[in-house]
Formats: C-alpha cells, structure tokens, sequence
C-alpha cells in the first residue's frame, strides 16, 4: 500500500476528532466504526506510516528513515506474519539466515537494532495501537529484541582481520599508480589526463587528513585556511574544515583537521592554484575542489596492479614519506 493512502488517514477528521500526534494510530482505525477489507494488511501499512512520521519529528535523515522501514518490511516478509504475532524466537531465526548469508556483524546490528526501534514505536500505549491491534486481532505488538537475543557493539573496530590497513610500500605503489595514470593520458594527448590528475590529487588529500568520503567530496576551497604557528605551509597550513556526519536529527558536523605533511600543502597549492582552473565548471572563488562522486572518482583504486584487494585506508594515519607525494603530480 501507498504511505500517501495512510497519510490521508491520518491527515484527516473522523467525526470532529483529529488526530494531532506524529505517528499516532489514525482514527480510522482507533475508533472501530468501519469494517476494513484487508485489517492486517492495511494496520500494517497504517503502523509504518505513522513510524515513519514519527522519526522525520525527530529530524532524522529520509534516507535513515527508508532504510529501517526497509528493514521492517523484510523482516515481516522473513516471518510471513504481522508485528502483533512476532516472538522472539522469529528474530532469533532471522539472525541464523542472516549469519548464513555472511552478513557482516554491523549489518546484523543495524537490523536488530532497527527492529527494536519499530516495536518500542508499535508497543507504546501512546501512539494507541496497541489498543488497536488487541480490538481487531485479540493481541498486541510487544518487545522482541532484548540484551539477550541481539547483537551488541561492543568494539569499536569490526572490520575482519583480512581487511588490514596498507603498508607503507602498498601505499607508496598506489601513489606511484595515480602519478603514472596521469603522465600516461598526457603523454597519448587524452583529456582524462585532468580527470587522472584531480582523483590523484584527492586520493592523497583523503590520506594526509585522513577525510572520510563524504567530507573528502564536500570540501571546499573556502575550508583551507593559513596556519600562523606553520607559515611554511603558506594558504594550507590551517589544514581543513571537514563536513561529516551529524549525531542524529542534527545537521552536520564540521571538524578541523590541521596539516600535518608538508607534501600535503604542496599537492593541495598545486591543485587549486595551477590545474583546477581547467575544467569549465571551476568556480572562481570556491566551489568544490574533489571529485564530483567520491565513489566514481576513485574507481581506479581497485583496479591498481599489485594492490591487495583486502587492503583499506581505514588505517593508512601512519606517517608517510612517499616520493609520489613529494614529487609533483603530473609529469611532462
């Protein structure tokens, strides 16, 4: 069913009483006073309308929203039954198939962890459908997840040892790479020799502030500042204001990453002052200075000889002295 069918629901009047609480059940269903075709069916829907109402009060992200209602519905696929007739021993199942699947642990978790949201949502007396369900079905939605049955976060490294960090000749050969992708294209007279030029540029600017991907494509030129305890540095010695992710239903987070390499500064001088001028749609004074997709932009990543596959930037923070960096990008 459509979230605009149950939205109209709750929008709505039912004989002069309006329903004023995000996510509460619609009179419809509260007051009883119309046979329903499909009752679970469309209690269901109804039940996840209102959830999904419920967080967006709470100024969480839609997508963060899609995802858990996502989560629901396969999960209520999984069981082929409604939330009023959910047990434990039904996510218990669903975790076995999941782990079956080699699902990683943090996906688990966020299945438990959104199933937990949902049925504290579907349980509270406030939002009435428990009154609801025990009316039309002769049972309500209860609690399923519990300390017992759930996964718990309790590392805050989850990554499996095969996925290490690089070392630093691993390091050193990817650099290598991005410069030789660069001098190849110019050498043959292509035009992706920029595109080349402006993923190596941004490849080295991700590893020296250690930038996650989103604060690497969301970085601005505006973001680099001059620092007066590093005038070597010059314009890039403040080193960045970071965008990242927010806590929840908050907007987000800037942070400042100090420069720490003093190859760092020059490739970021070299970038924004002598090359990124050539592409047509460089702002004058700002704008972005990384890929325009931080996911499309470093595809060659993958495809670099010799790099192992299990390999990760997650724990390239060492300190690097890589001749990639310290030599100029392009080469002539």
């Amino acid at each position: 069913m459509h979230d605009s069918w149950a939205v109209g629901w709750r929008k709505g009047a039912v004989r002069g009483r309006v329903v004023e609480r995000a996510g509460a059940a619609p009179g419809l269903f509260v007051l009883g006073q119309q046979r329903l075709l499909r009752p679970d069916e469309q209690v269901f829907e109804a039940m996840l309308a209102g959830w999904r109402d419920q967080q967006l009060s709470r100024n969480l992200g839609e997508a963060t929203v899609r995802r858990r209602l996502e989560g629901v519905r396969r999960f209520q696929r999984f069981t082929s039954d409604w939330p009023w007739r959910w047990r434990p021993v039904d996510l218990e199942e669903f975790t076995a198939q999941l782990r079956g699947e080699r699902r990683a642990r943090s996906t688990i978790r966020s299945y438990h962890g959104d199933l937990r949201l949902f049925c504290e949502y579907a349980a509270d007396p406030r939002y009435e459908w428990t009154g609801v369900c025990e009316r039309l079905f002769g049972m309500h939605p209860a609690q399923i997840c519990f300390e017992w049955n759930t996964a718990v976060h309790a590392a805050e490294f989850e990554c499996e040892p095969g996925r290490r960090a690089l070392a630093k000749r691993e390091l050193q050969e990817l650099f290598d790479y991005a410069d030789e992708r660069v001098a190849h294209a110019r050498e043959r007279g292509r035009k992706g020799w920029l595109t080349a030029l402006r993923d190596a540029a941004a490849l080295k600017t991700a590893y020296a502030f250690g930038l996650r991907r989103r604060e690497l494509v969301m970085l601005d030129l505006a973001d680099f500042g001059a620092n007066p305890h590093a005038p070597e540095f010059g314009d890039y010695g403040g080193g960045v204001r970071a965008v990242g992710q927010g806590p929840q239903g908050s907007p987000p987070k800037r942070r400042s990453v100090l420069t720490v390499f003093p190859w760092s500064a020059r490739v970021l001088r070299q970038w924004a002052e002598e090359f990124r001028g050539l592409f047509d749609q460089a702002a004058a004074g700002g704008g972005h200075c990384g890929p325009a997709n931080g996911r499309r932009g470093c595809r060659w990543r993958r495809s670099a000889p010799g790099s192992p596959s299990t390999a990760t930037r997650s724990g390239c923070r060492t300190a690097c002295r890589c001749t990639a960096c310290v030599t100029p990008i392009s080469r002539t």
